[in-house]
């Protein structure tokens, strides 16, 4: 007897746009940005939640249309998230997408809340005589330097282990990969060695523990966040967002 079968890739998410870049918005008005989620795989595609970290729901209002779903191949769903400034100033934050595909998806989100009454310049007075020029000061250190303050400065690194899994009543093993992070509290200015800076997000659940500047170099990387609430030991989530619009997400382990 003949036997056939088609093997299946399986789900496969695909969102319009990648990313909100919200115009200038003044405050007390508002803007928004509708995103159109498809299975563009081959399989169902199941929607477990969508959820906002290193944001407000003030600021970032979401109308969620895909929690809870289920797609067939082809299908979509939309989720439209608002803009709705409460001060002046870039706001940032990151829309989580969980699904049975695999990665949590994330969705970069970012606007500028400006004034509706700019303060207008005034006449600009006679230019008074130049005077001496003063003597130079001492030059400072080269590369990024975060602002002084107290912060937690976290050490990460790749590690891999491997676990056993039953797939098909078949005992096999795989190899995870994981960031295992060490902290220690800091004080005054530390320079991070890497050109490639991004904004990072370090969030628990629905709560955002820190959020700063992050630097990445080769295999490790480094964190200094401006410490909002005390770091204990455990998993976390770390969002970022690189100046290119370009963001990622993980978990890391901090010890």
């Amino acid at each position: 007897m003949a036997l056939s079968g088609t093997g299946l890739s399986g789900p496969a998410l695909t969102v319009s746009p990648p990313q909100a870049m919200f115009p200038n918005t003044i405050l007390g008005s508002s803007t928004s940005q509708t995103f159109n989620l498809v299975n563009t795989g081959d399989a169902p595609l199941q929607f477990q939640e969508l959820f906002l970290v290193a944001g407000s729901p003030q600021v970032f209002p979401i109308v969620d249309g895909c929690s809870g779903r289920q797609l067939a191949p082809g299908a979509a769903c939309q989720a439209t998230v608002g803009f709705v400034p409460i001060a002046l100033g870039v706001k940032d934050a990151a829309l989580l997408v969980i699904t049975n595909q695999g990665p949590v998806h994330v969705i970069g989100l970012s606007g500028t809340g400006v004034s509706a009454n700019p303060i207008p310049a005034g006449p600009s007075g006679p230019q008074g005589p130049v005077g001496p020029r003063g003597p130079a000061g001492p030059r400072g250190p080269s590369g990024s330097t975060p602002p002084a303050g107290q912060s937690e400065l976290l050490s990460c690194a790749t590690v891999t282990r491997t676990v056993p899994e039953d797939v098909r009543a078949t005992r096999t093993t795989r190899v995870v990969s994981s960031q295992v992070c060490s902290a220690k509290a800091v004080s005054g200015s530390v320079r991070l060695r890497s050109s490639g800076l991004a904004r990072g997000a370090l969030t628990r659940g629905h709560t955002t523990y820190a959020t700063g500047i992050v630097a990445r170099g080769g295999p490790r990387m480094q964190l200094l966040l401006s410490a909002s609430r005390k770091l204990h030991a455990g998993l976390y989530t770390l969002t970022l967002r690189w100046s290119t619009g370009r963001g990622s997400h993980q978990t890391i382990t901090l010890r």
